[in-house]
């Protein structure tokens, strides 16, 4: 499981950073080509999917039972909350990408 989560953890850490430059590539840039929208798409997808797995494998470790108030780590925080920015912002952005030819 360790394994698991720090390949996840290498995964987020490579692609987080391209997917935030190259949505601030498309912002400012001029002319957008749809080789970006693509490379946006798919590096939200993968950020969407690591910090999610990262969230799952980090809820697992430490379970809310076991703790006094129920109060999140906070890895769990994090890694949760860009999961369901990625997850709404993939949400509207994917299937707009596809249907969008």
């Amino acid at each position: 499981m360790s394994s698991l989560l720090r390949i996840l953890t290498l995964v987020f850490w490579v692609f987080a950073p391209i997917c935030a430059l190259v949505l601030a590539v498309s912002t400012f840039g001029g002319r957008v080509g749809t080789w970006l929208l693509w490379v946006i798409g798919l590096s939200l997808l993968v950020v969407m999917l690591s910090s999610g797995g990262i969230a799952w494998i980090e809820f697992n470790k430490n379970p809310l039972g076991d703790t006094e108030r129920g109060e999140w780590t906070n890895r769990m925080l994090f890694y949760a909350l860009v999961f369901t920015i990625t997850f709404f912002v993939a949400f509207l952005y994917l299937p707009t990408l596809y249907f969008a030819r």
